[in-house]
């Protein structure tokens, strides 16, 4: 799957500055948990359920290390 920016907006537009749907992957390299968002952002938004899965994933990674 390739990450970055999808052009679509599933959960409608947050607000004028949202660029819409972001793919993103997370991995370990030399024991670091990267989060690569495929380009450049300011910042990004997250519903509840996205919200807790983005932790939950971390932590997962997190005790992998």
């Amino acid at each position: 799957m390739k990450i970055g920016a999808t052009g679509k907006f599933p959960q409608g537009r947050l607000n004028q500055t949202d660029e819409g749907e972001l793919r993103m992957a997370i991995y370990e390299e030399k024991g670091k948990i990267v989060i690569s968002f495929g380009k450049d952002l300011s910042w990004i938004g997250f519903g509840k359920e996205e919200a807790i899965a983005l932790g939950e994933m971390l932590i997962s990674k997190a005790k992998n290390l």
